[in-house]
């Protein structure tokens, strides 16, 4: 996901509409930026994430306590 939102945020540099919006870095043009702008799709796969991310870290951190804990058998 990473990838490919830096590799469209790259392609985007060339959008000069899109420059001169965040350029004026006002609250009217930041929020302008949306409609021509495709990063929408990754903060919807990003905020997602939440609700299986949580669940995924206590496991891992389950799994490798000697990585956390300075004692992990106690």
């Amino acid at each position: 996901m990473f990838e490919a939102a830096h590799a469209l945020r790259a392609a985007e540099q060339g959008n000069a509409a899109l420059q001169r919006l965040y350029a004026e870095r006002t609250l009217e043009d930041f929020f302008a930026t949306y409609r021509l702008t495709g990063l929408g799709q990754f903060d919807e796969a990003w905020y997602a994430l939440d609700q299986t991310f949580e669940p995924l870290l206590a496991a891992y951190l389950r799994a490798h306590l000697d990585q956390f804990l300075p004692n992990p058998s106690e």
